[in-house]
């Protein structure tokens, strides 16, 4: 009888494999990410880019100052696009309501096929008077299937809560005080230029107090600034995702830039003043 390869089983017929061995990710999640090419890049990217670009009827309609539908397009670490995301909203919110406004995002791949969705309600926001009503968004992947949600909480700064389908925070996300809304027009030129060395704007990513990842929304300088003004690209933001962050978190966390340019860098006409 011929001998057995070691660590191979005695038995010939224990040698047939009959089920492949399983992955040591989630295998859920593994799925998902083989089913579609787009979030596998994603899956195995540390680092991404979230760009916007900008709209034609904006820049058609720049005397008027015309809200139009905002979409946004999602790089890899070799600068290559992975995903694109395209707002859906009402034209009266976006004229009234500006960065406050209630929308969906689809989140879709190269051939344009919807993977993931962002719903964002309308919401005040003022925690302190209205706490019932603080800034929240959901992620579905599919549609119709929450993996997790963005949740404010109740802070002189920017914070936010990362949760997953449970309802149960995993990642805290910290921004600079600078940056609240009702201040950052009588502060925004002393903080700018006494306060940022990096011309970045950071907002942590916690886990336990302890730093893991960031999400920085990078200002443009002069010669930036005038590039981009015969572009199609606005605001930028570079994401490193935590270590451990499972693909359900990095599409969150990739969600969590468009809420943060809503609520701070939709209209920061200002910002690029004072750098100026």
């Amino acid at each position: 009888m011929e001998a057995p390869i070691p660590g191979q089983a005695n038995n010939p017929e224990q040698r047939v494999v009959t089920e492949q061995p399983k992955s040591l990710r989630n295998s859920t999640q593994d799925n998902r990410a083989i089913s579609n090419p787009a979030l596998e890049q994603l899956a195995n990217s540390d680092k991404i880019v979230v760009q916007q670009l900008a709209g034609i009827t904006e820049a058609c309609c720049f005397c008027c100052d015309y809200e139009d539908e905002n979409e946004f397009e999602i790089y890899d670490n070799f600068g290559a696009v992975i995903l694109k995301a395209v707002e859906h909203s009402n034209c009266l919110t976006r004229q009234c309501c500006e960065q406050l406004r209630g929308f969906s995002m689809d989140i879709r791949d190269r051939q344009g096929n919807e993977i993931v969705r962002v719903v964002r309600p309308f919401r005040c926001n003022n925690i302190f008077c209205c706490p019932c009503f603080n800034q929240n968004m959901h992620i579905e992947y599919p549609k119709g299937n929450v993996i997790g949600s963005i949740e404010q909480r109740i802070s002189l700064y920017p914070k936010y809560n990362v949760c997953d389908s449970k309802g149960d925070a995993i990642y805290t996300i910290e921004g600079p005080s600078a940056c609240k809304r009702s201040c950052r027009r009588c502060c925004c030129s002393f903080w700018m230029k006494c306060c940022c060395c990096s011309r970045d704007i950071e907002f942590n990513i916690l886990e336990d107090g302890e730093k893991v990842g960031v999400i920085a929304k990078r200002l443009a300088g002069p010669a930036e600034r005038e590039a981009r003004a015969n572009s199609s690209e606005r605001d930028r933001f570079g994401v490193d995702f935590p270590d451990e962050a499972s693909l359900d978190m990095k599409i969150i966390l990739t969600s969590v830039c468009f809420l943060i340019d809503y609520l701070y860098f939709e209209f920061d006409g200002v910002v690029d003043e004072v750098l100026g």
